[in-house]
């Protein structure tokens, strides 16, 4: 040890034993201290000061245990704000050691008797892709469904296996954290509507990212008459079948069916399809009507679209970058498809046509058309067109899944059908 390193640890010691609140804290906030200065002074009869001992990463493991017990809440909160930040950085490939050391300071905080201690370490942690799915899962499990909900809302450790056996265990709020997921899967999502639990199958279908098979809304578009609460959520989803909007049409309100159509543009014949119902409704008093109006438009929501699309294409700003940046906005998928009407000089109605009738060909190659890369059209197809995952056409590196014969004839079918 240097003369300067031996005294810098002797003032360090004398501070411990004899300083100040404010000098301790001072003490405890610098660099390098001893790591047996730091456990001396987690156990300080002052929590302002183990609390500051918490924060410091240098602070022994040991020592960290020991303040996971801390009777003072604030020193634990402190603890858990400085774990989670260690807990971005660390690698479970790179630091191992310092993984399972992050983990055993987690665990040992998951079974705290208090609530808020619980709570405030999982709005910690639930992002971190490196703890482990042990804690997650017990976190998933938490007697308190705040905890368990963040938790399973929000962890990218949960994989299908994990969320069928959370489903099977029938607790509600933990199914509609589950259906409330980033990227729900169809079989998840038939999971979940197989529990018959309403609130989790409302927040399925406002869930905008949640893939539902054409199978699985169908049945939950028949069951919505007797669930006004589905009908809401159900309106504001973009992409439905002509199948389900007609079977929403049959009962839904004037409100609704405005909201439904906003969402969903219809072709000439399509419109004629939900006509055909809404003026049977009118004729028996169920429906006024004004809802005609609403059918004789396009709605205003894909016309404004369209607009600040050619709008955007005359500054330039049609980028793929700058539509893929788009296509992660579920509020902007109007303008995403007026984009690619604007590039590929196809008109609007029928790029809408094509996603509705999930033509996955006719996508491909309109987006072919507009010059972006075969991996938009994977992209366009997952994100736009809401194609299921094993119904994609793949690219093929750069290349699209077709010839370009076979694209120039899937163009022609499109213009045929007009």
């Amino acid at each position: 040890m240097t003369d300067q390193a031996y005294s810098f640890y002797e003032e360090a010691k004398s501070i411990a034993e004899k300083g100040s609140t404010s000098e301790k804290i001072q003490l405890v906030q610098r660099r390098n201290v001893p790591p047996e200065i730091l456990y001396y002074l987690a156990t300080d009869e002052t929590p302002e000061i183990r609390g500051a001992v918490a924060l410091n990463p240098d602070t022994p493991h040991q020592a960290d245990l020991l303040l996971a017990d801390d009777k003072h809440e604030a020193v634990k909160e402190s603890l858990i704000e400085k774990i989670s930040e260690q807990a971005k950085n660390t690698s479970r490939l790179i630091d191992p050691k310092k993984t399972e050391f992050i983990n055993d300071i987690l665990n040992h905080l998951a079974t705290d008797q208090s609530v808020s201690i619980r709570r405030a370490l999982v709005k910690a942690i639930k992002r971190i892709a490196t703890i482990s799915k042990e804690l997650v899962l017990k976190l998933a499990r938490d007697t308190d469904d705040e905890v368990a909900q963040a938790m399973v809302k929000s962890s990218p450790i949960l994989d299908e296996e994990d969320l069928d056996e959370l489903i099977g265990e029938q607790r509600g709020p933990v199914i509609s954290a589950v259906a409330s997921r980033n990227k729900v899967s169809e079989h998840t999502a038939d999971n979940i509507i197989e529990t018959d639990f309403s609130p989790a199958v409302t927040h399925l279908l406002s869930n905008k990212t949640a893939r539902m098979s054409e199978h699985t809304l169908n049945i939950i578009a028949e069951q919505s008459s007797e669930h006004e609460e589905w009908q809401e959520a159900f309106v504001t989803r973009e992409g439905l079948s002509l199948d389900v909007i007609k079977k929403l049409s049959f009962f839904i309100s004037n409100t609704l069916i405005k909201t439904l159509l906003e969402h969903n543009y219809l072709d000439d014949s399509q419109v004629q399809d939900v006509l055909e119902i809404v003026q049977k409704r009118i004729d028996s008093g169920e429906l006024d009507a004004e809802v005609l109006g609403i059918l004789a438009e396009p709605p205003e929501p894909f016309s404004s679209a369209y607009d600040r699309a050619k709008d955007d294409f005359l500054k330039g700003k049609l980028t793929e970058e700058h539509l893929l940046e788009k296509m992660e906005d579920t509020g902007e998928r109007a303008y995403v498809i007026g984009s690619i009407s604007v590039l590929s000089c196809i008109p609007y109605d029928l790029v809408i046509r094509e996603i509705n009738a999930q033509n996955l060909r006719g996508l491909v190659a309109i987006i072919w058309k507009t010059g972006l890369s075969a991996q938009f059209s994977v992209e366009f197809q997952d994100k736009i067109g809401n194609a299921e995952t094993d119904k994609i056409l793949y690219s093929n590196g750069q290349n699209f899944p077709m010839t370009e014969s076979e694209l120039d004839w899937q163009l022609e079918l499109i213009f045929d059908q007009d």
